[in-house]
């Protein structure tokens, strides 16, 4: 189907069709992978800590707890390797401050059919936006730069989540058609009405920084201090995993098994 530039979502209005990749809308989720995500996390660190009986439970339990002030959404790319003396293991490439994955990602609970988009709103933006004292009066906004399937998919969740209109919009590098930045709020032109945003969900993947703050009044998930740090700014991200693993460009079999 084709996307608008920017349509205002109403509540109910979540099309399955719309924001999954048909092989995945009709697929079945693997029952192992379906188990695992089901899991406590005590159990979890159970059964890690069963594989790997020199691994802290207390250590890693409060790494599962661990809640960060800016990073709330966040994906990782993984790579399957193998050591020169056999060991397997999954290494992390990268983080991302934009994730993708939602549009081929089968339904965990068939009866709950907005998925991850809706249970990234319930579980991560709906309780942020609930804990911040200081909020504008204003409406809610969805603003991406590739990536419509899965854009207008949180855009439909979050009008169902907080049973209000989301804004939804594409947003690039010198367009302010639709969106504006004013003494620290965010606006979005509606017809010929600019309206106040006090939260705004950003599918921003083509270098943020030159088209958001790192501070404003109008809340954004991800902030983008988030990709600076190096959720998107790839330069910077290698050079923290120097500063994080010594000889990090030259692993070897015995700095696997550690």
């Amino acid at each position: 189907m084709a996307f608008a530039d920017y349509r205002l979502v109403k509540p109910g209005q979540f099309e399955p069709h719309e924001h999954w990749y048909p092989k995945a809308l009709n697929a079945t989720i693997h029952p192992l992978v379906n188990f695992f995500l089901h899991l406590q996390k005590e159990r979890i660190v159970q059964r890690y800590c069963h594989l790997h009986p020199k691994v802290s439970k207390t250590s890693l339990l409060q790494l599962l707890e661990y809640r960060p002030k800016h990073f709330l959404w966040a994906g990782a790319d993984l790579m399957h390797v193998t050591s020169e003396d056999g060991r397997r293991r999954m290494l992390v490439i990268e983080n991302n401050s934009c994730p993708s994955g939602q549009k081929s990602m089968p339904l965990a609970d068939d009866n709950q059919e907005e998925g991850g988009y809706r249970l990234l709103m319930e579980r991560t933006i709906k309780p942020y936006l609930q804990s911040r004292k200081e909020t504008i009066d204003g409406g809610l906004a969805v603003i991406f730069d590739k990536n419509p399937m899965e854009a207008s998919g949180y855009a439909a969740a979050m009008a169902n989540a907080f049973n209000e209109p989301v804004h939804y919009l594409s947003y690039h590098f010198g367009d302010d058609s639709k969106l504006k930045f004013e003494n620290g709020v965010f606006y979005v032109k509606s017809g010929r009405t600019w309206k106040p945003i006090r939260m705004m969900f950003r599918y921003l993947t083509q270098q943020p920084w030159n088209r958001l703050p790192v501070k404003s009044q109008t809340h954004i998930i991800n902030p983008v201090i988030a990709c600076l740090a190096g959720g998107r700014n790839k330069m910077l991200a290698a050079k923290a995993y120097d500063f994080l693993i010594p000889n990090y460009h030259h692993w070897d079999s015995k700095s696997l098994r550690q």
